[in-house]
């Protein structure tokens, strides 16, 4: 059913809504983001493993979900109508061996979920010069955001009448502040009482003369005795601009929109752009396509029970810069998790044939299955010691992390000391949110010798919680005094503690 709301003099609906800016890029950026996203079908092969099934399936979620469209126009299509509409439709057309041939997106002012007397649940198609149908669940593909019975989404636009409506209102107020010349109202008064030709006559004649973008700044001869008033509110008195501001904010909410993403960088710097890039896709993005891969699951590959399942590929938006997403592959390597293969695959190259399948590790850079053989040590040797050699082992990444993190506090605190705000109060918000900068850093290399050193779970978490509270201490004086040669030095000193600390907690448990 299409919205017609009227709030702030304006009549608002799922067509005009998007004559708002702010509306319209928000339905633009999540569809076309969602759009972009790699769409393929998979099988799961062993308890962990999957592989893309190369059908025709995977095809139509890939590339041409019916004759007319691209993947890309569906996704589209799909999404920008739940997030104005509330829901998105698509039939499920079936060949007569009722296998799954295409996907065909339904308009969703066309269409309505109708319960029968027997409990089933349709979907009734109708209007635009066709006849009425119903469509069982199992055909209709049905994307919806929030709802209030589980088969149905709100109308985002319904819900935000009023407040896209206000942005309607700013909006036309000053396209026609600007067509009168941008002048204020004003009330024409003369002395004596006119005849209604001679009211229409000096009507006319300010009009003309005065009203219109054209006009403005020009002389206005009076006669008569006639006076000019002004009324009403100018666009400072009004707060227009503020207005404006808070509306792009407000719709963002609706949304859930990072305003940097709408063009307005006035809270964004070059220090958290990329951290919000992320929340984008983490907060904005990842719902609605969790619900894409939910509900294309049940409605197409039900029968199979999770071994076969749909996937929608989000890596390349959580892929970072250049410079984290080298740091990553840099440790996920050191610790054997990724070949030389795994790393050109996520960067998009060709991979360098079996040779780069094989996974190493910081110990003399070998295989994973020697990792477990002792070395044999030269006749007359000293026997070396194995708490050494597990350390030297995962020193280097330990010192990664490390130089990591001294080199975001030291370069933050001297961003903070240009702009004149390095003080207790921003010590004290950037602690809080380096809090979790240091935990994301630090506890791959603490699992890693956790590991090793048969440490549990609640060990490793002791370690890095008290590490965290302790060097959230000690870098309160040195944050107010930055200085860059200290990096390496405290780098040092963090690698050192940390493993310090992992070998005491093992030496306790065995002992």
């Amino acid at each position: 059913m299409r919205t017609f709301v009227r709030s702030a003099g304006v009549h608002v609906n799922e067509d005009n809504a998007l004559n708002y800016s702010a509306v319209w890029s928000c339905v633009k950026i999540i569809s076309e983001t969602i759009a972009c996203l790699p769409w393929h079908v998979y099988k799961r092969v062993g308890a962990k493993n999957k592989e893309v099934m190369n059908g025709h399936i995977d095809w139509m979620l890939y590339r041409q979900p019916n004759s007319e469209m691209t993947s890309f126009t569906l996704k589209e299509v799909l999404v920008a109508w739940a997030l104005t509409w509330g829901n998105g439709y698509a039939e499920i057309e079936r060949d007569f061996s009722n296998r799954i041939s295409a996907l065909w997106p339904i308009p969703p002012h066309r269409v309505e979920p109708v319960r029968l007397e027997n409990g089933q649940l349709f979907y009734r198609v109708f209007g635009d010069g066709f006849d009425e149908v119903y469509i069982p669940a199992a055909n209709m593909l049905h994307l919806h955001g929030l709802g209030y019975d589980g088969l149905s989404g709100y109308s985002v636009i319904s819900m935000a009448a009023k407040s896209i409506a206000l942005g309607l209102a700013c909006e036309q107020f000053g396209s026609n502040y600007f067509e009168n010349g941008t002048h204020p109202g004003v009330v024409a008064s003369h002395p004596n009482k006119l005849t209604d030709r001679a009211r229409k006559n000096l009507e006319e004649s300010l009009m003309n003369q005065y009203s219109g973008l054209g006009k403005s700044h020009r002389l206005l001869l009076l006669e008569e005795a006639t006076k000019l008033e002004k009324i009403g509110f100018s666009p400072n008195d009004s707060q227009f601009l503020e207005t404006r501001k808070f509306q792009l904010a407000e719709i963002a909410r609706w949304f859930r929109m990072p305003l940097h993403k709408m063009s307005d960088l006035e809270r964004s710097t070059n220090n958290n752009i990329e951290h919000q890039g992320i929340e984008f896709a983490t907060d904005t993005i990842l719902p609605w396509a969790t619900r894409i891969e939910c509900e294309t699951d049940v409605k197409l590959f039900a029968a199979s029970r999770g071994r076969t399942f749909n996937k929608l590929n989000m890596g390349g938006l959580l892929r970072g810069d250049v410079e984290s997403r080298t740091e990553h592959y840099k440790v996920m390597s050191n610790l054997g998790a990724f070949s030389v293969n795994d790393i050109l695959e996520l960067e998009d190259r060709n991979t360098i044939g079996p040779v780069g399948d094989k996974r190493l590790v910081q110990i003399n850079q070998t295989t994973l299955e020697k990792i477990g053989e002792e070395p044999v040590e030269p006749a007359g040797q000293d026997e070396p010691n194995h708490s050494d050699k597990v350390t030297d082992a995962v020193r280097p990444i330990f010192e990664a992390a490390a130089r990591d993190i001294s080199s975001r506090e030291v370069k933050r605190a001297i961003d903070a000391q240009r702009r004149g705000v390095l003080n207790s109060q921003w010590i004290s918000i950037f602690s809080r949110e380096h809090s979790r900068y240091i935990e994301r850093k630090i506890t791959p290399a603490c699992e890693a010798l956790g590991e090793i050193l048969e440490l549990r779970n609640s060990d490793i978490s002791v370690l890095i919680s008290g590490f965290k509270g302790r060097h959230l201490r000690m870098i309160q004086d040195d944050l107010l005094n930055p200085e860059l040669d200290s990096i390496e030095e405290r780098s040092v000193e963090i690698s050192n503690y940390l493993i310090d600390q992992a070998v005491r907690i093992a030496a306790l448990k065995r002992s």
